[in-house]
């Protein structure tokens, strides 16, 4: 018995001390990692109370915002503001494609609802795009037709109780759950879809209904949509399967009409729904459409709202001739790389060529159709610019004026019909293709978006619309052009005849009007085009541009910086390793699939190491930015960041605010070393820590539990299916007021990237194939978000349009190609936004207003340009962004998963200035004059951002802005208080078991 006593005794101490370790690892390693991870902590759980020293100032005087809202709530709080105008977006976004009348639906019509995507919608994308639909505002599809329609909830209640088959390469198989993305790591790319045969029995109560068939795709970040074979036969994921042309043959055969709704943000092939045996009797885009769209979706079918939206993207036939898909998938390494380690993620390196060029998405289809090389009506089933109306529209050339570079165009819009609608007002340029263009090797599309505009026209009547453009903006970039300077490349106008087409989309044309260029300009060397001279000059405080450049007014000897190459191994490497497609012998230089292939030696060199005492560029020693002067530190001159607010980024003042820095404090390589969704304090200046935030769809916080919630808003692609620069801007609006409510700053948004193919996994983040649209689109969002205090970090700069591999993927291409077709949405968005802001202008609290440039936040991608990887490209972050744009702001790398030689010292060197990273890690340099200047740079630029920003919400110049004890703090205590209680009556316990003993 007392052995046994004894033995007991001694596996409650070896259970005892087991718990003991155990709690104290948990308590000692929960609160070590709270402390790594506690900036994402705040942004997710919340931060403490925010505190503002006071001045002598009025606090009254500092509040530079209107904050409409003091909560989140869905019924009148911020959310519910944000879903407002989600609605106006949802409903002149998505796009009526085909009708033969069978709509509007009168109310009360008896509808069958079918397809898989009916009961699982697609509301968005997966990864940072992720939506939780259990929310009560948003709108399901069930609910968008139930407001309008009876709905046939025989067949309803079938296919809720019914699993859908799951079609992937391997099979096709009961689906064993809901269908779900996989994080960051892209949409899952298999198809559910239900058996119609499961309807038959039911099949009656159909008859006299009109089918409402949904199909829909999902675009995930971290992987492109499956460009493959699936096991029925359909040719890729963006094909209709065996089940889908069932459930259509089901519907036609047993219903009164067939309506289809496209619940997808990437392109589909629906050919087969125009005409034959599968022809819908109309067809309605979605797109990925939030919190809303179902609810626009009901309102559209029944006349409620007269549809206005146009598409966004050329809708091919067949995506696999598209040139973009030679080019895209699979996934190729270059075969000397195999070893090669230049991401945590991967190994290897990757490569796309994008041997089209400038011919991308419609300018591919229209050049190839006029040149004789394609029948457009089977290649094409809808045209870019393209959408359908209840009512009827005429458009007319009413005047053309041009003055100078300017050009003046007005046209007349007619509502033929009875019904009032919104029209789209659409002007693309053709360019002269000469004998000139060929020794340059410069390649023009036929049609070019140029400008465009919607209005409102009352049924009968008519409005007039004014347009504006310059010249310039017909300019082609020719990357052969040997400059005076000893540079190459520059814009050319050439001289000739420029049409100008008042589209009614890209292809199809109201009127024509021809601009005559008398003489070929090349903007080369000291004479830019008008938009860089604007970019780079000082504004006045009503935001009229002056005739200097601004950085004059720190350094009287400053120039206009030139436009030339700036990526030329880029565009090199296209001319040894690809063949370019051309329009001088369009049928013979098609793009194809590369072979495999190593990449030369000197090209990888510099790809995977970085010599951080002599590179010529970067170095410590012998490079452009290299200095043996340490900055100035550590003086104590009385300012904070709120003494910033409104002063000009080349203003004085900065300098001795930047003296204060003390370069050995943590909390500098903290701010720019650690800075995922957050930005650090940095005390010596009165900078506070920030809170900011991924979302492609608003800020992301849809269904948030225990933190902040926000507005789940449609996809960008919906968004620039308005073609309403208006609503873009109320959006970014919208944005603004959200962010005053929960304390974001920071918004990793808009996605400004190009839909090169339909199969790229993040196309529904991103607006569009072109250029300008995007740009524009862009630019008003960035503009409403901004004089709102939000800080709109444009991603991804830039060519990251393709998912997978991103983090090691080169891209190559010619320069002509990167400035057209991929860099100009940027350019536009940072030259166009804008920003009015409230700042105190003296001791006595005079408060003022004035503009600034509004685009103050950029996130650089992870992929390279060529040779020189974005987020640490000397080229692309300081000479074009901020030399070349003006621009003026922060830039931040995406998620850092680089792990190449020194990559974190080459990144803050090139002009990037903040590392995404959750965890504390260092550069290998952080002590030499060459780093802290560096250092220094990049403090500036985001003080610069965050000072005009709301972050500055309440402060007087002079306040300092602190954050009381955090929740989760509290909540840490807590555990650990629970924790060493426990330890303590364990101990206590083996204690007395021992006296008993």
């Amino acid at each position: 018995m007392e052995t046994k006593k004894r033995m007991n005794n001694k596996t409650f101490r070896t259970i005892s001390c087991a718990a003991i370790a155990l709690m104290t690892a948990v308590g000692v390693g929960g609160t070590a990692a709270a402390n790594v991870f506690s900036q994402s902590l705040d942004t997710y759980i919340g931060r403490g109370e925010r505190k503002v020293t006071e001045t002598d100032i009025p606090a009254e005087n500092a509040i530079y915002y209107d904050q409409q809202f003091t909560d989140t709530n869905a019924v009148d709080g911020s959310v519910a503001f944000g879903a407002s105008k989600a609605r106006t977006i949802t409903d002149e976004g998505e796009v009526l494609m085909k009708n033969n009348g069978i709509l509007p639906l009168a109310k009360g019509t008896h509808v069958t609802p079918l397809g898989y995507r009916y009961v699982d919608p697609v509301y968005g994308g997966t990864g940072s795009g992720n939506v939780d639909s259990s929310k009560d505002y948003i709108v399901t599809p069930e609910e968008g037709l139930g407001e309008y329609f009876s709905i046939n909830t025989t067949i309803v209640n079938l296919m809720k109780k019914t699993t859908p088959k799951e079609l992937t390469s391997d099979g096709l198989a009961d689906a064993k759950g809901a269908e779900s993305g996989k994080g960051f790591t892209g949409a899952t790319t298999s198809i559910l879809e239900q058996d119609p045969a499961v309807y038959e029995s039911e099949a009656a109560s159909m008859k006299d209904t009109t089918a409402i068939v949904f199909i829909g795709r999902v675009g995930g970040e971290g992987g492109n949509l499956q460009t493959t074979a699936y096991a029925d036969g359909t040719a890729h994921e963006l094909e209709l399967t065996d089940l889908e042309r069932d459930t259509l043959a089901f519907a036609k055969k047993n219903c009164a009409g067939v309506v289809v709704i496209l619940n997808t943000s990437n392109v589909m092939e629906v050919g087969e729904l125009m005409e034959g045996e599968l022809e819908a009797d109309a067809i309605l885009w979605v797109g990925g459409p939030g919190a809303t769209g179902f609810g626009s979706m009901g309102a559209i079918l029944c006349g409620d709202v007269n549809p206005s939206g146009r598409t966004a993207d050329i809708w091919d036939a067949d995506l696999d001739v598209n040139p973009a898909t030679a080019n895209f998938a699979p996934d190729r390494t270059y075969t000397n790389t195999t070893d090669t380690v230049a991401a945590t993620n991967y190994t290897g390196l990757y490569f796309i060529e994008f041997e089209e060029g400038i011919y991308t998405g419609y300018r591919y289809f229209e050049t190839a159709a006029d040149l004789g090389q394609m029948d457009y009506d089977k290649a094409v089933v809808f045209p870019f610019g393209y959408g359908l109306s209840y009512t009827t529209f005429e458009q007319s050339l009413k005047d053309v004026k041009e003055d100078g570079n300017l050009v003046t165009v007005t046209v007349e819009v007619k509502n033929t019909g009875s019904v009032d609608g919104k029209e789209v007002v659409q002007l693309y340029h053709t360019a002269p293709y000469t004998d000139l263009d060929q020794k340059y090797e410069i390649e023009k599309a036929t049609k070019n978006l140029l400008a465009f505009d919607k209005v409102f026209v009352k049924a009968g009547s008519s409005e007039t619309v004014t347009l504006v453009f310059n010249k310039e903006d017909m300019a082609s970039y020719c990357d052969t052009y040997k400059n005076d300077d000893g540079s190459i490349g520059c814009w050319m106008l050439e001289e000739g005849d420029y049409t100008i087409t008042l589209g009614k989309n890209s292809h199809d044309a109201w009127e024509t009007h021809d601009i005559q260029i008398p003489q070929t300009i090349w903007y080369s060397g000291d004479n830019l085009r008008q938009s860089d001279r604007d970019a780079q000059s000082a504004m006045d405080e009503e935001g009229t541009v002056l005739n200097y450049p601004a950085a004059a007014e720190a350094n009287p000897d400053a120039a206009y910086v030139s436009v030339h190459n700036r990526f030329q191994d880029a565009t090199d490497y296209m001319h040894e390793e690809a063949a370019l497609l051309t329009r001088a012998d369009w049928k013979n230089t098609q793009p194809t699939a590369p072979q495999a292939k190593a990449l030369s030696e000197e090209r990888l060199n510099r790809l995977i190491h970085f010599d951080l005492e002599n590179d010529p560029v970067l170095g410590n020693s012998s490079s452009l930015i290299s200095t043996d002067v340490q900055p100035v530190s550590k003086q104590d001159n009385g300012l904070t960041l709120s003494d910033m607010r409104g002063l000009s980024f080349y203003d004085g003042t900065w300098d001795l605010l930047l003296n204060q820095l003390d370069y050995d404090s943590e909390e500098v390589t903290n701010l720019l070393f650690n800075s995922a969704f957050t930005t650090g304090p940095i005390s010596a200046i009165g900078k506070p820590a920030t809170v900011d935030h991924d979302g492609p769809q608003g800020w992301g916080m849809t269904g948030a539990e225990g933190g902040p919630e926000t507005c789940a808003y449609p996809t960008e692609v919906v968004v620039a299916s308005t073609w309403n620069t208006e609503l873009a801007y109320e959006y970014g609006e919208a944005i603004g007021q959200e962010a005053l409510v929960i304390g974001f700053t920071g918004w990793y948004g808009p996605g400004l990237n190009t839909h090169r193919s339909a199969f790229n996994g993040r196309n529904f983040e991103y607006y569009s194939e072109d250029a300008l649209l995007a740009g524009k689109m862009a630019a008003a969002c960035i503009s409403g978000a901004s004089d709102q205090g939000v800080i709109s970090y444009v991603k991804h700069f830039v060519m990251d349009d393709y998912e997978g591999p991103t983090t090691c993927l080169t891209v190559w291409l010619t320069e002509q190609a990167l400035r057209e077709n991929y860099l100009k949405s940027y350019e536009i968005a940072f030259k166009e936004a804008r920003m009015k802001i409230r700042y105190i202008a003296d001791s006595e609290g005079t408060v003022k207003e004035k503009v600034m440039r509004g685009a103050t936040g950029v996130m650089a991608a992870v992929n390279t340009i060529g040779s020189d990887w974005c987020f640490s490209s000397y080229e692309l972050q300081t000479n074009l962004l901020r030399g070349e744009w003006g621009f003026q702001g922060a830039v931040t790398t995406d998620m850092f998963l680089r792990c190449t030689e020194a990559a974190t010292d080459m990144t803050l060197r090139s002009g990037t200035d903040l590392k995404m990273w959750f965890v504390p890690t260092m550069a290998d340099d952080i002590t030499s004059a060459t780093a802290r200047t560096a250092y220094r740079r990049a403090i500036k630029d985001v003080c610069f951002a965050y000072a005009n920003s709301n972050l500055m919400q309440g402060a007087a110049p002079g306040s300092s802005v602190t954050y009381g004890t955090a929740p989760w703090v509290y909540m840490l205590i807590a555990i650990d208080t629970l924790l060493a209680a426990g330890i303590v009556a364990l101990i206590v316990a083996m204690l007395k078991r021992k006296e008993q003993a």
